[in-house]
């Protein structure tokens, strides 16, 4: 999840901020243009990185839950 967030943020930059195609960070290929369609190329991004942070804290809350409920807290 912490990768799949770190991969979020360079595709932001790649598409949000350069305003080019995302094909040109996953492949590496030479240029393939730039972003045109603003759902298909700019959102992958910003999902990609709110579904990380989103896991990362359930995940997160999950263990705290665990550690409450094992020293008998509630």
């Amino acid at each position: 999840m912490v990768w799949q967030a770190y991969w979020g943020v360079q595709l932001f930059k790649v598409t949000n901020i350069a305003g080019l195609s995302p094909c040109d960070f996953i492949l590496r290929d030479p240029p393939h243009g730039f972003a045109d369609d603003w759902f298909l190329d700019y959102a992958y991004a910003p999902y990609y990185v709110s579904v990380s942070l989103v896991s990362l804290t359930t995940v997160a809350y999950a263990h705290w839950r665990y550690q409450r409920d094992r020293r008998g807290g509630v």
